[in-house]
């Protein structure tokens, strides 16, 4: 079990680091406010079975980083333990509402903190089994998609044959099609990680949809067999289903986890970028909400930008507007690119909603606005 400490105070840290290693035979992790402690959380691959946070610090307060991880259903897994000297009702109201699982009053003591633990005992297990398991959900809703679709799909469909080590599709191609694999496997020449796409999955998905070009030629493990879907029927299939659209957003999300979404630029600091003609600015953020990416996305084209923190969007600015406006404006602004830099934003939050409330209210606000 890891426990992670976030307090602006190095004073109390260590006291409380005292009392938690007398207690928890598990690894200790420190942070001095909520930004840094997200960051600690990436760079433990979120191996973190319990929280203790402070109410009052700079960049990101305690509220403010419950609000951050119970907005996700994994990372709303971690139990979190509010530590703070504010005994007002209200503030401790403030704090069930957004999620956090037990109350710690400073200063405490061994004996405080192994009660507070006996209140959470059935939620002390270990986070990352269900994040591992909810992964290998995701990697196969394609497959599933493609079944329950298969009959339409492949009627509008050329079928075509390849031998090993034939070029499927060249690297630098502008992918128009998507290519779904009937028999066979499917791989990035030059990759040694291991990775590949197997029957079932499509190949050119992330390219199609973000309007990249490939990075590499993808090639044919053996023989194959292939079904090309038109792109322009494609597109139409996105649009009228609403469902096909968040699993197809899924999946991408899951593929990017093995590090697939930015092989289409020249390094790792150059992140994600691409079209937003067919990729929605919506579907985007689901995808990078998914991913639980760290960064900022910036649109250039309608001078904004988008501070994303584990996926949940923080901090949004258009022009000299910032916030839940901004984000509004950018939606109706429709940008037509964008670009992702990863990395761990420092940046003060005037998002205080999840990213997925967000979503649903600015969607919302537009459609009623373009009823009127």
């Amino acid at each position: 079990m890891g426990v992670l400490l976030v307090d602006d105070s190095r004073v109390i840290r260590r006291l409380q680091r005292q009392i938690v290693d007398a207690v928890c035979d598990a690894p200790i992790h420190e942070a001095s406010d909520g930004v840094s402690a997200l960051q600690r959380l990436h760079e433990c691959q979120f191996q973190i079975d319990l929280i203790l946070t402070d109410w009052s610090m700079p960049r990101m307060d305690g509220l403010g980083l419950v609000r951050v991880l119970k907005g996700h259903p994994q990372l709303a897994k971690i139990p979190v333990l509010m530590v703070t000297s504010h005994a007002d009702e209200s503030n401790m109201r403030k704090a069930l509402e957004a999620g956090v699982d037990g109350y710690l009053m400073k200063p405490f003591t061994e004996a405080m903190f192994r009660q507070a633990l006996q209140t959470l005992e059935p939620s002390l297990k270990l986070v990352e089994e269900d994040l591992g398991q909810e992964a290998a959900k995701e990697g196969t809703l394609l497959r599933q998609l493609l079944e329950i679709t298969q009959d339409e799909l492949l009627t509008q469909a050329d079928i075509l044959e390849y031998r090993k080590g034939d070029v499927v599709v060249e690297a630098g191609s502008q992918v128009k099609d998507l290519f779904l694999i009937l028999d066979g496997r499917v791989r990035a020449e030059g990759d040694r990680s291991g990775d590949y796409f197997d029957q079932g999955e499509g190949v050119g998905l992330m390219e199609l949809m973000t309007r990249d070009r490939l990075a590499a030629n993808l090639v044919a493990m053996d023989s194959c067999r292939l079904a090309r879907v038109h792109g322009n029927y494609f597109e139409k299939l996105l649009h009228n289903s609403a469902e096909l659209s968040v699993q197809i957003t899924r999946y991408i999300a899951e593929r990017a986890r093995g590090a697939r979404v930015g092989e289409s630029k020249q390094s790792d600091e150059e992140g994600l970028a691409g079209s937003l003609e067919v990729l929605h600015l919506a579907d985007l953020l689901q995808a990078l909400n998914l991913r639980q990416c760290s960064g900022t996305l910036e649109l250039s084209d309608v001078a904004g930008a988008i501070d994303i923190i584990i996926g949940e969007v923080i901090s949004v600015r258009m022009g000299r507007l910032r916030g839940e406006d901004a984000f509004r404006l950018l939606v109706e602004a429709r940008p037509n690119s964008f670009k992702f830099h990863q990395g761990m934003p420092d940046v003060e939050r005037d998002i205080h909603v999840s990213t997925t409330k967000l979503l649903m209210d600015t969607m919302r606000a537009v459609d009623e606005a373009a009823v009127i």
